[in-house]
């Protein structure tokens, strides 16, 4: 384990990201090799990337070549779709996929690698020990996540199904619930409760991007965004925004020393 240098932090915040992330990114893709039984020989390129992405994330090797790869790869292939305007048959809509590249390559390049890693495996022997990383590309990353949750905020604003309870319950019991959504649509509360479900949800999703910079009421909300993700991932089947929850303890990191 190297001395604590001047300007720099811990790396397990970012070591936990990465394999969070990673998992995460395997079970998503997973989930639409299920759903999707036919995909095209493009669509299953993708899905090796991903199975590549994602393993070299969890483990901690080799990261930046392969993040360099990958989304080069995926660059020059969404160009050349877009151009002929050939739609992409899995289903992630653009901003998951700008997502998902942007933490792709700000954690390869964040030296998070260098926790929990095949990469201090190989320079110590064991992959318990860890060096100090800049605290530069782990700031980006929670700048990235609040970013994401504004992004929300502004949606759940302005769509339509998120302007009253009734078309809410529509929503849910059409094409954005899962089966728990529809049979809550269904049930017998009243229109009232969804509608003041929305505003408490919009008031939310407002605040939280603030909240996470505040010392004093961080942990609450913190807590607070875990189960609204939860219910999120129930209700609409959205489980892709859990990746903003495993960039949490990002957040918890304490003051670099200096």
């Amino acid at each position: 384990m190297t001395p604590t240098k001047s300007k720099t932090t811990r790396p397990h915040a970012l070591a936990f990201f990465r394999i969070a992330l990673g998992a995460i990114i395997f079970l998503l893709w997973l989930e639409v090799l299920l759903d999707a039984p036919t995909l095209t020989t493009v669509d299953w390129l993708i899905f090796v990337g991903i199975l590549i992405m994602s393993a070299m994330l969890t483990i901690g090797a080799f990261m930046k070549p392969v993040a360099i790869i990958i989304a080069g790869i995926y660059a020059l292939e969404g160009t050349i779709l877009t151009a002929a305007n050939i739609p992409a048959s899995m289903n992630i809509s653009a901003e998951q996929a700008l997502l998902f590249t942007l933490l792709l390559l700000i954690v390869a390049f964040s030296g998070a690698d260098r926790a929990a890693s095949h990469a201090m495996l190989l320079r110590y022997g064991s992959a318990r020990e860890w060096e100090d990383v800049k605290p530069l590309p782990q700031n980006i990353l929670k700048y990235l996540i609040t970013a994401t949750y504004i992004f929300i905020g502004y949606y759940e604003l302005w769509k339509p199904i998120w302007m009253s309870g009734v078309r809410l319950q529509s929503a849910l019991i059409g094409s954005l619930g899962t089966g728990a959504g529809a049979k809550l649509a269904r049930s017998t509360l009243p229109t009232p409760v969804f509608s003041g479900s929305i505003y408490a949800l919009k008031a939310f999703s407002m605040m939280l991007p603030i909240c996470l910079w505040i010392k004093s009421v961080r942990k609450g909300f913190l807590i607070l965004g875990i189960v609204f993700h939860l219910i999120v991932g129930v209700l609409t089947g959205n489980w892709w925004l859990f990746v903003l929850v495993a960039g949490y303890p990002l957040f918890m990191e304490p003051k670099r020393k200096k």
